[in-house]
């Protein structure tokens, strides 16, 4: 039988995994980044407020990343077996 082709063939699943993790690292790293600038500019009673919105906006968009591109690296045999 002919299996059908949902991704090109130059489509690799696991480079698509691979920027996912390097998308997500790097976005880690960019908290304490944004935590320091955000500090520097607001009172200080607020410092702690900033840092905390920036910390859960990351975490916001880290979710969105896997829920969304989650699909892109299972392949339509992985989504049949499931279910």
């Amino acid at each position: 039988m002919a299996s059908s082709v949902v991704a090109p063939p130059w489509l690799d699943h696991g480079d698509n995994a691979w920027q996912l993790t390097a998308a997500s690292l790097v976005g880690l790293q960019s908290i304490p980044g944004l935590v320091v600038i955000y500090a520097g500019i607001v009172k200080k009673k607020w410092a702690i407020n900033s840092a905390f919105m920036a910390f859960y906006a990351f975490a916001a968009v880290l979710i969105c990343w896997v829920r969304i591109f989650d699909r892109t690296t299972t392949s339509v045999e992985d989504i049949d077996a499931d279910g």
